[in-house]
């Protein structure tokens, strides 16, 4: 592990008290640093790093630090955006959307083949959700046009850790490790 010592970095909405602390995991690059979300109003206010976890021991980057921020944003999208013949974004309902693009999926695999769709997916994600897409995509639509946002957003966390560790994994602490620092 990179620190010897415990840190618990915090970024929390002044205008209001927590009412909890909810256990969860940093979303933004993939290393799953723990962490806690602070609610009050059933509204995220804040974050903080977990000090007892294994990967950041309290450590969060400054994405993860202020995610939370988008959470409030007064233009944060709630509802689905479906553009009129006007070419103008208006709200429809999430039956109608989903309609929408299952009715535009299947024209475009008619007109286009597998390579009509190509999927675009999170870098957040566990192993079986990676796993289910892939089937979805490859052996479902028979499409090889699949990516992760791992690819552009965890590119940059992997290609610091290669240089700041020599590999593109999350350091772990060892006696061996520990007992070669002192």
């Amino acid at each position: 592990m990179a620190w010897d010592t415990e840190r618990t970095d915090i970024n929390v909405n002044s205008q209001g008290d927590v009412e909890k602390w909810v256990y969860s995991t940093c979303n933004i690059c993939s290393i799953g640093c723990g962490c806690y979300i602070a609610v009050n109003g059933n509204r995220i206010v804040g974050i903080k790093g977990n000090a007892k976890h294994p990967v950041n021991r309290g450590r969060l980057g400054p994405k993860g630090e202020n995610q939370w921020h988008a959470n409030n944003s007064a233009d944060r999208l709630l509802t689905p955006l479906l553009r009129d013949s006007d070419g103008v974004l208006r709200p429809v309902s999430w039956d109608n959307a989903m309609e929408v693009l299952v009715t535009r999926s299947r024209a475009a695999l008619h007109r286009f083949g597998s390579e009509g769709i190509a999927i675009y997916s999170t870098g957040q994600g566990m192993l079986e959700d990676y796993y289910t897409i892939a089937k979805i995509g490859r052996a479902g639509l028979r499409s090889h046009l699949l990516d992760a946002n791992t690819r552009l957003c965890t590119a940059t966390t992997e290609w610091c850790l290669l240089q700041s560790f020599g590999a593109d994994g999350t350091p772990r602490v060892t006696r061996t490790s520990m007992s070669l620092r002192r």
